[in-house]
């Protein structure tokens, strides 16, 4: 009898962390990118959004003790590579963009454009090509856009902002309408209005940590996050004070909360 009740009692505690899991692994449709560079080893960064859109690091990258966990070390020469999908379009949807960044050497002043420390490019390459660039670029963080043939050309610059070396800093910029604002460690940090339209295609791959051809970052990246709506102040907190462990724990819109440990162990499977 004995015996009994406790395989039922296994059977039971079996099927509850079954449907824990299965709960845990909704993560809101909305977030189409969310790496926390965690896995400890391998050239594959894991997507635990549900669009599995895993990067690869590139020419060397590799992880180092980070904000939170683990961190992507770029050294100005790689970059983590995320293959082209549908989902990461962002050119008919509010976004929010976040990262948390480290950098090793002072990015490059004066001239918007002539150089830049990239954070995320989703870019066909120079000139007037089809793209959008996230990168300390001039003398703070810009959003670039461009569609090819000069049909319409944004800079979209947070604050002036000459950051301090070798400190983690938290940037997220979300796009509502035509506004964008900017959060740095969790606090607004500017906002500027523009209605230049992302290209409705971009036929190269996103990049974390490089764009174009020289623009690659030298420092360390971590909690790499896209959402598309934007996000509110207080969801831009979480991010600041927990990471994506932080965000991805509390799903958005009033859905199922999950726990950290279950969105681990689904992503490394």
């Amino acid at each position: 009898m004995k015996h009994t009740i406790f395989i039922a009692l296994i059977l039971c505690l079996t099927l509850a962390f079954q449907l824990e899991d299965s709960a845990a692994l909704e993560v809101d449709k909305d977030v189409v990118l969310a790496i926390t560079f965690d896995e400890g080893k391998g050239d594959v960064a894991k997507d635990l959004s549900p669009h599995g859109n895993d990067g690869t690091l590139q020419k060397k990258a590799k992880r180092e003790k980070g904000k939170f966990g683990q961190a992507i070390r770029l050294d100005g020469t790689n970059q983590v590579e995320v293959e082209n999908d549908d989902s990461l379009s962002l050119h008919k949807s509010d976004f929010t963009i976040g990262v948390w960044l480290y950098f090793e050497e002072d990015p490059p002043k004066g001239n918007r454009g002539s150089a830049g420390f990239t954070l995320l490019g989703h870019d066909e390459g120079g000139g007037s090509t089809n793209k959008w660039i996230w990168w300390y670029s001039g003398n703070g963080i810009d959003f670039h856009i461009n569609t090819a043939g000069g049909a319409g050309v944004a800079w979209v610059d947070s604050e002036p902002w000459d950051p301090k070396l070798k400190q983690w800093y938290q940037m997220v910029l979300t796009k509502e309408g035509r506004k964008y604002t900017y959060y740095l460690d969790g606090k607004p940090f500017g906002r500027v209005d523009d209605n230049v339209a992302i290209p409705e295609e971009i036929d190269h791959a996103l990049n974390i940590g490089w764009s174009e051809g020289p623009f690659f970052f030298n420092g360390m990246l971590d909690e790499v996050l896209i959402v598309k709506r934007a996000l509110s102040a207080d969801e831009v907190e979480t991010h600041f004070d927990g990471g994506l462990k932080g965000f991805l724990a509390v799903h958005p819109h009033g859905k199922i909360s999950t726990t950290w440990g279950n969105l681990k162990a689904g992503a490394s499977n």
